[in-house]
Formats: structure tokens, sequence, C-alpha cells
């Protein structure tokens, strides 16, 4: 269903397969071109831009309860370039990633802010966390800075933030350990300082 020029599917038109998929949008020598929703498997959707028959450009897609499941950059139909993703979870909560994405896989700098309400800040690795970065934890409410491989932080330098104090200096399985420098947190007019550095370790 749509136009044709001189045989081929140009301009805007729709096609349902016998497997439930289909495509409302532009087309160009009978390939998606241009602006159009994609629909396949249980009620999956991509909206946005096409080339010669591939997602590419700007896009999203949506679950089949029509949550927003990615948004942003789009590569031969992967995200690829600067976007977002939200996995919802059962109860209404979501975990948000925002950043460089690479094939479907955050890599370089990105954010994510977990359900539990933990932060991370950093740069990535084929979608876990890698080189220089900070995670918050919501439940100790505490911020370690440092590098990490593999998704762990790496044993050696590091920064650890709580509420009342401030560590610089060595960790070992993602905790202080070894020499350091210890400041304690003091409330002032001002606002808070840190104050009483004392070498640990």
């Amino acid at each position: 269903e749509g136009r044709f020029v001189d045989g081929n599917r140009s301009g805007y038109g729709k096609s349902v397969t016998s497997d439930g998929k289909s495509y409302e949008g532009t087309w160009k020598n009978n390939l998606w071109d241009g602006v159009g929703k994609r629909t396949w498997g249980e009620g999956n959707h991509y909206l946005g831009t096409y080339k010669n028959g591939s997602c590419e450009g700007t896009g999203m897609q949506l679950n089949q309860n029509y949550d927003i499941v990615y948004y942003g950059e789009f590569q031969n139909c992967a995200a690829h370039g600067q976007g977002g993703s939200i996995l919802h979870y059962n109860d209404g909560t979501k975990d948000i990633k925002t950043g460089n994405f690479l094939n479907n896989e955050l890599d370089g700098y990105a954010e994510a802010y977990y359900a539990n309400g933990d932060v991370y800040k950093g740069n990535w690795k084929r979608d876990v966390w890698s080189g220089y970065g900070e995670i918050y934890s919501q439940e100790l409410r505490r911020t370690i800075s440092g590098i990490f491989d593999n998704g762990k932080l790496r044993d050696g330098q590091g920064t650890l933030i709580a509420e009342n104090f401030k560590y610089s200096g060595l960790f070992k399985d993602g905790w202080m350990q070894g020499k350091g420098i210890k400041y304690t947190r003091k409330n002032t007019d001002s606002g808070p300082v840190w104050t009483n550095e004392e070498s640990v370790s």
C-alpha cells in the first residue's frame, strides 16, 4: 500500500508481513528511507529516521507498553552514538543510562541512575564501568572515585567521600586499605569545609 515510481515503492506507504511485522512511513526505491514507524515481535516499536532500509540517524525504541527503552542515535538499527536507555521494572522503578553507545553497548563517558538510588558517572567499555569514574551508594551515602576495571574499583589510588569524612589514598577490593589522608567534615557559617587532615596507614 502506497506510492510507486517506475514500479518501485517511493514516498509514503505501509507494509505488513505474514508474521505481523509492519512499517509505515516513507520509502525510496523499495527501501525504508526517511521517517517511519516499525513494529515487530510482541509489540516492539521503533519510530525515527531510516536510510537504505535500516534505522539510521535519530529515533526511539518502545516496548509493548509504549514505554521508551532507548532514545537517541542509531546506526544499522543498533544504538550507536549519543543516547539514553531505560530499563523498566515491574514495580515501576527504572535504571536510566545516558551517554555514548557503540553497537548497543555503552562505550566512553556515560551516566547511570539505578533504581536503588545508586549513581555512576564515568567511563564505560562494552557496557561495564571501565576507566575513571565515581559511584555514589544511596544505602551507604558515600561516593568512591577512582579507576574502574570490569565494573569494579581497581586496587590503587582512589577517593571516598562520606557524610562526615573524606579519604584520599590507597584502596584494595573496593575499600580503603593502605596509606592515605583522611579529612573531617566541619559545618561553618559559610558552608561545610574539610579540616583536621590526618595521615592513615
